[in-house]
């Protein structure tokens, strides 16, 4: 019996521990398929901003868009409602013709901890500051000519686990 019991504990702990991998292999699919929106939509664009919304408009995360201003900036609203739980794509620009000046990125990530710490070595962030009013972490960095850019990266993690949270990403040109 009690080799019935060890090999039945045993199936339990590897159930357990394939469940855990898979988790942990989704969180960091998840945060790929946020790198590569971000690097898609914001970090490489290409274009103006039309070609840019008509590219997120194509995208297989589900893409709805929210809306268009033309003053005082032209800004396109697309929220990618199959982006892990859903994100959010702001592009700014002078007018529809010019190339994108602005691109926010809203998200979420159930391993925020972690997509932190690649967005802040792929865009040679600075070690973040907590603000003492809601505890989100805050750093930006300007690079130089040809094309000077600025990055600011704002994210929140959750108290309970200190891993899940939102971010707010925006890259603005020159």
């Amino acid at each position: 019996m009690s080799v019935r019991r060890s090999d039945a504990m045993m199936s339990c702990v590897c159930v357990a521990l394939t469940t855990l991998a898979a988790t942990a292999n989704a969180h960091a699919d998840d945060n790929d398929l946020l790198l590569g929106a971000i690097n898609d939509f914001c970090a490489n664009s290409r274009g103006n901003i039309s070609e840019t919304a008509k590219l997120a408009m194509r995208s297989p995360f589900q893409p709805r868009d929210d809306g268009t201003a033309k003053k005082p900036v032209y800004l396109r609203s697309i929220y990618l409602a199959k982006l892990t739980t859903g994100a959010v794509l702001n592009l700014k620009a002078k007018s529809a013709t010019d190339p994108v000046s602005e691109c926010q990125f809203v998200g979420y990530s159930d391993d925020m901890a972690g997509l932190a710490t690649r967005l802040l070595k792929t865009f040679d962030l600075p070690e973040p500051t907590i603000r003492e009013v809601d505890q989100w972490r805050n750093t930006k960095r300007t690079s130089p000519a040809p094309r000077p850019m600025s990055v600011e990266l704002d994210y929140g993690l959750q108290q309970a686990n200190q891993k899940a949270g939102a971010f707010t990403l925006t890259i603005s040109r020159q």
